[in-house]
């Protein structure tokens, strides 16, 4: 058993000293020489000359040497108070919400005034048609009753967020403007009829207008 453990120990001891040799230069092995080329890595004469100038530059300056980093950092007093934003910094950020309210208050509006139109034809289209004096058609009254429900339900999920704002445009400004026009051939025939188109009409202008502002003004500022 102790010779197995000499043996062992012998070998162990003459690869170390082979190693060494190879590391040292010593090309006898090739195995051994391609392992140690493998995992040493000579520095380039560029490399080294650049190491040594800044090492005689720290020699010569020590202080200037130092880096940045190692500098100590001043803290500021703990009786200090953070400057406080200047009140004129916040104008612009009030300003462009000032701006989109408007748009989003008529898009809300005009699609409840629209949804209240479209429940009302599903409800009451047999007394709205005796009161305009035309027959009564409960397939193209349900229909449109739909429309109408959509286009107000998609106008007032529009006025949730601003990014939203210009699918409620394009989706309730036309409609509501023709019903607006419309309204204005049913003044002498039914007054509430006219009344509610009219007043579509007017919310979609609205719409429209502040809609065109605002974004008109939001591009232009900085």
């Amino acid at each position: 058993m102790t010779e197995i453990f000499d043996d062992d120990q012998a070998a162990a001891d003459a690869l170390d000293v082979a190693v060494t040799d190879a590391i040292a230069g010593d090309r006898s092995d090739p195995t051994l020489a391609w392992l140690t080329d493998a995992f040493t890595v000579v520095p380039s004469a560029e490399a080294t000359d650049r190491i040594a100038e800044r090492i005689a530059r720290a020699q010569v300056d020590p202080g200037r040497s130092r880096p940045a980093v190692d500098r100590p950092v001043q803290a500021r007093p703990s009786h200090t108070r953070p400057t406080a934003a200047r009140p004129g910094s916040r104008r612009p950020t009030t300003s462009r919400r000032d701006l989109w309210r408007w748009p989003r208050i008529a898009v809300a509006v005009l699609g409840a005034v629209l949804f209240f139109q479209g429940v009302s034809s599903l409800t009451s289209g047999s007394w709205i048609a005796e009161n305009i004096g035309e027959p009564f058609s409960p397939h193209a009254m349900t229909e449109g009753g739909f429309a109408l429900i959509a286009v107000g339900f998609v106008a007032m999920v529009a006025c949730l967020d601003r990014q939203w704002l210009v699918l409620g445009v394009a989706a309730a400004v036309p409609l509501g403007i023709m019903l607006g026009v419309h309204g204005i051939r049913e003044v002498n025939v039914w007054a509430w009829g006219a009344a509610l188109h009219l007043t579509e009409g007017v919310l979609a202008v609205v719409l429209l207008v502040t809609f065109v502002i605002a974004w008109r003004r939001t591009r232009s500022s900085p």
